[in-house]
């Protein structure tokens, strides 16, 4: 249940820059304003089921943390309405360095996919 806490906690290390400092207030925000966050997504079940933040949070973290624990299983998760989350076996494959143009063999590795069920879909392209 942990892994995808940690990796979203990871992910906030990369506001940092390379001193190890937070940039100022202003990039925060407007990076903010572009996508919805985690946080967002909490404070909007917490008021629409008349919860506390936290109750929230282990909520939403439980169905984050169950999603990747079945997927990371290799069972695949179906949500109706949204879509599924599997993981498959790529093949490998040869390739190039982009830096060189050195031919090179890319090992086939696990990945994730998401696929949007129609109803996502159709949502997502009548804007």
């Amino acid at each position: 249940m942990l892994r995808l806490t940690a990796l979203i906690r990871s992910a906030g290390s990369r506001l940092t820059n390379s001193n190890g400092i937070a940039p100022n207030n202003n990039t925060l925000r407007s990076m903010s304003d572009a996508v919805t966050t985690k946080k967002e997504i909490i404070e909007e079940i917490s008021k629409n089921h008349d919860l506390t933040v936290a109750e929230s949070g282990r909520i939403l973290n439980t169905v984050l943390d169950t999603i990747v624990e079945s997927v990371c299983d290799d069972k695949p998760v179906r949500l109706s309405k949204f879509g599924t989350f599997e993981r498959f076996q790529s093949e490998g494959r040869n390739g190039r360095n982009p830096n060189t143009g050195a031919p090179l063999y890319i090992p086939p590795k696990k990945r994730i996919r998401f696929k949007p069920y129609s109803s996502f879909k159709g949502m997502a392209n009548n804007d």
